[in-house]
């Protein structure tokens, strides 16, 4: 793909105004560029994509292995609308959302994750602290019963079954 203009409006602009102003390297990877013509909000948006772009092969066979229920772009919307929570290492990455129960219980939820092991241990405790800065009471994964063996402190809680229909 070749590099795509960036518009001169100082206003507002979209977020597809501003996926136009990433740069695409060879590969089809967005590159983040900075511009004086972009404002802080784009910046953070685009070193986000290129930053899910990174991580998405992981994620993409967390995905798969879990019934393809997401897609790349729906996961992607739901990162940049605040939806969920994009956590990255250089070798793991994972997906967080917040859920607040109708009495005030508020927990954090792992759903989707992927790369090393260790890597995901380090996001572990950094989602942790920040759980704990906004007053969750819990975190929670959302997963096969292998994280139970692979990160320590954690019980089981329920089993999740499925039936394809």
């Amino acid at each position: 793909m070749t590099g795509r203009g960036l518009p001169n409006a100082r206003a507002k602009r979209p977020l597809r105004d501003c996926l136009r102003s990433l740069i695409w390297n060879r590969k089809g990877h967005p590159v983040v560029q900075s511009t004086p013509d972009i404002s802080e909000q784009e910046q953070y948006h685009a070193a986000l994509i290129a930053e899910f772009e990174r991580v998405w092969p992981w994620l993409e066979k967390a995905v798969r292995r879990f019934g393809n229920t997401h897609t790349k772009e729906h996961l992607l919307m739901r990162v940049l609308f605040s939806r969920a929570q994009l956590w990255t290492e250089k070798n793991a990455a994972l997906i967080t959302s917040i859920e607040r129960y109708d009495n005030g219980y508020l927990e954090v939820r792992g759903w989707l994750g992927g790369g090393s092991i260790g890597g995901l241990r380090v996001i572990e405790k950094r989602v942790e602290l920040w759980a704990k800065s906004i007053g969750a009471q819990r975190l929670t994964i959302l997963g096969r019963r292998g994280w139970l063996r692979a990160l320590t402190g954690w019980r089981e809680l329920a089993v999740m079954i499925a039936k394809d229909i």
